[in-house]
């Protein structure tokens, strides 16, 4: 099993760590900074994504974007130790983004979620990751959500809470299901009711899932899920190949990383 520190203290961290082949890195990005930070996040990004970021209409979508996608331009470039301007991205069969290795450079798999103020990175040598954050907000209508995408057994789990019991369960149960589901390169459209979780009481080192009888075809039968304790109100996971030994968990420094 790998080693997670159960208070994921999310140290800030300016430094670029070795990333071994049986560990996983978890970056969480602030993206609520100053104008002067966000303006200069922007240069950095290449002429697609400064496209897709002057598409936003709402100012907080925008600056989530470009805080977001330039701390990954930047860290990608970093552990590939390779110039930002070289790094070249495709989609896979179900527009999953991947990063084309180079001759030079080892293999390295990303993902990235964003929610709320912060953005979160996960990467690893050698084996696809899915990671979801979340931030906890009221929901209008919790009951007909959990009925519609979650299944049935999973619904039965929520008859007897309310309150805040109820929305961080929600989000604790839909932060699993995105990041599997991100690991198999499926995103939602995969069927959030196509597998069941089952949750412990208090945040587990691992999670326990489990195919329903419709599931799809899955590339990994065997992929390891597991929640992740976020500061401020926000729920998260990452699921990875089950022989990841260590998980590390840093909060980029954005006025020195980027």
């Amino acid at each position: 099993m790998p080693v997670v520190p159960q208070t994921q203290a999310w140290p800030v961290n300016t430094n670029i760590p070795t990333l071994r082949p049986d560990e996983i890195h978890l970056w969480l990005i602030p993206t609520d900074l100053p104008a002067a930070v966000q303006n200069h996040a922007y240069q950095n990004l290449d002429t697609d994504e400064k496209n897709r970021a002057d598409r936003f209409r709402v100012e907080h979508a925008r600056q989530q974007h470009i805080i977001a996608h330039a701390t990954l331009r930047t860290l990608l470039s970093a552990y590939q130790e390779i110039p930002p301007d070289e790094l070249r991205f495709e989609k896979g069969e179900r527009g999953k983004p991947a990063l084309v290795t180079t001759h030079h450079a080892e293999p390295l798999h990303f993902n990235l979620s964003h929610s709320g103020n912060y953005a979160l990175l996960g990467l690893c040598r050698n084996h696809p990751l899915g990671v979801d954050i979340e931030q906890k907000k009221e929901i209008r209508d919790a009951r007909g959500l959990i009925n519609r995408f979650f299944t049935q057994m999973e619904a039965r789990e929520f008859e007897c809470l309310d309150g805040d019991k109820l929305i961080n369960r929600f989000y604790r149960l839909w932060t699993c299901k995105e990041a599997l589901l991100k690991a198999e390169g499926q995103g939602i459209t995969g069927g959030l009711d196509s597998f069941a979780i089952s949750l412990e009481a208090e945040i587990p080192l691992t999670t326990v899932w489990q195919k329903v009888s419709n599931a799809h075809i899955w590339a990994n039968p065997d992929w390891m899920l597991k929640e992740l304790v976020i500061p401020n109100q926000y729920a998260g996971a990452v699921a990875c190949y089950a022989g990841i030994r260590e998980i590390n968990c840093f909060t980029a420094d954005i006025g020195k990383i980027i």
